[in-house]
């Protein structure tokens, strides 16, 4: 075949799989597949990113309980779509100077273990990297109450106490920065929410379920909470 003529496009031909081959469908798979692969972060600690979530689930990532990925396609591909913004934005804040980008930030006491975003190393600060749709970015007046738990975690951790909330809209990649100082108000909080956990580990006691539409249908926690099963016939908590 002389590869200077396009010679099946001018015939017009068909080829086997016109039909069978569906890009949409061969995409959502591999978004479905995921779920399947091995666990590989860390068990058995406080995540800063969950520590404003479910009390229940924050004490089966404590002792150690098998996650189970369950998350729907669509909420695996906008957290794909978020990873993306993610990676553009560190690479670019490479270029601004003495930016380490997944910086490990670990707190022993209390067993705090996660990755902030990036650290500018030579001017003590924390960025913390929050991709959001449209209407939300375009309702922020203050960061966000879960974003300010997880960077206070960072902030404890790395001993820097101040941070950015970088706020990016994938709409059209406008940004917004928001500075928050550490608080002691804040960490005491974060304080008492741990040492609440830690005394349901120790009482071999779950927190009290707490369902959610939302939380739970992507939890990897509910194969094992159930956290429905407390409904009666008509849906309503017993």
């Amino acid at each position: 075949m002389d590869n200077s003529v396009p010679e099946r496009c001018l015939r017009g031909d068909s080829l086997k799989d016109d039909a069978d081959f569906d890009i949409v469908e061969d995409y959502n798979r591999t978004l479905k597949n995921e779920n399947k692969k091995t666990w590989t972060r860390k068990t058995g600690v406080f995540h800063p990113s969950a520590l404003s979530g479910c009390k229940r689930s924050l004490y089966y990532d404590r002792i150690g309980t098998e996650p189970k990925e369950q998350i729907p396609i669509d909420l695996r591909a906008l957290f794909d779509m978020g990873h993306a913004v993610h990676d553009l934005v560190q690479s670019r804040l490479k270029d601004v100077g003495n930016f380490k980008a997944e910086v490990t930030a670990v707190y022993e006491p209390l067993d705090i273990y996660g990755h902030c975003d990036g650290v500018f190393t030579d001017k003590d600060w924390i960025v913390e990297i929050k991709s959001v749709g449209d209407s939300t970015f375009k309702s922020l007046v203050r960061p966000k109450k879960e974003h300010i738990v997880q960077a206070h975690c960072y902030m404890a951790a790395l001993d820097v106490p101040r941070c950015q909330i970088l706020y990016v809209n994938r709409n059209n990649g406008s940004m917004w920065a928001c500075r928050i100082k550490f608080s002691n108000e804040v960490w005491e909080g974060i304080v008492d929410i741990i040492n609440y956990v830690n005394s349901c580990v120790e009482k071999n006691e779950p927190p009290p379920k707490e369902p959610s539409h939302f939380w739970c249908r992507s939890c990897k926690f509910a194969y094992t909470c159930n956290p429905y099963s407390d409904r009666d016939e008509k849906g309503h908590l017993s």
